[in-house]
């Protein structure tokens, strides 16, 4: 990193401002997020004469990380609608996920395309099941196991995002490196052609669409928040009135 010039200490300043824009954090250029960025480029020993790989599509969300343990099954379940492995005894199909006392769990469901967040009561496999069969967890209400969940969800996705969005950065950081590296050993020495460079393969171009854009439950909280707020405003100016029996006709 010591070795990099101001320009090229700045060579990716673009590339900050959309990282920070996509992971909500509005991180901007400065000396500690340039030099964040460039360690991370030279972690592991990385040089100019290493590959370079794109990253590929960000990883599945894992069941873990979705779901939050609220309390146990108080009644054995029914098998689900869509029924995966299960073991079977004596001919009998037997979900153990699914017997009274086994773990229950609550997922947030964000609604990407609107407002809200919808709540899945689940068996440890994903598997629906009605809330009325949970004993929640001593102390807790309904209300604290779907926030204990939100934030659940929210910390594992902020690392699932933040940690592709990071890996597409500085893959895109090395390959501003690798250009001008390329272009300067190309000149046909025997130095250049024993040295790796770094073919164009793996210059990755830079496309920040790429970017995922982290979405939080705590971010659909603050849109509903809003709404919420504009509704009353409007209910105060305009309220409707519930008709009764005894009014006039």
């Amino acid at each position: 990193v010591d070795e990099l010039n101001d320009d090229q200490k700045k060579c990716c300043d673009d590339i900050i401002i959309k990282l920070g824009d996509a992971n909500g954090n509005g991180e901007k250029p400065d000396a500690s997020s340039r030099a964040g960025l460039w360690k991370r480029v030279f972690a592991n020993g990385w040089n100019t004469n290493c590959p370079n790989t794109h990253p590929g599509p960000i990883r599945a969300r894992r069941g873990v990380e979705s779901m939050t343990q609220i309390g146990t099954w108080m009644v054995n379940l029914p098998a689900p609608s869509t029924p995966t492995k299960r073991k079977r005894n004596d001919g009998f199909t037997v979900n153990q996920h699914r017997l009274a006392g086994a773990p229950a769990f609550i997922k947030p469901n964000i609604n990407w395309d609107d407002f809200g967040i919808s709540f899945s009561v689940c068996d440890a496999k994903s598997s629906g099941a009605n809330a009325k069969y949970v004993a929640l967890t001593p102390g807790w209400t309904l209300q604290q196991a779907r926030a204990e969940a939100m934030t659940h969800w929210d910390e594992h996705e902020c690392d699932r995002v933040i940690e592709y969005n990071t890996k597409l950065a500085v893959c895109w950081a090395r390959s501003r490196l690798l250009a001008p590296h390329r272009a300067s050993a190309s000149g046909g020495s025997a130095v250049a052609q024993c040295s790796r460079p770094v073919g164009t393969q793996n210059e990755i171009v830079v496309n920040t669409g790429e970017f995922v854009k982290l979405v939080t439950c705590a971010d659909k909280m603050k849109e509903m928040a809003t709404l919420v707020d504009e509704s009353n405003k409007i209910a105060k100016a305009r309220p409707i009135k519930k008709r009764k029996l005894a009014d006039n006709a």
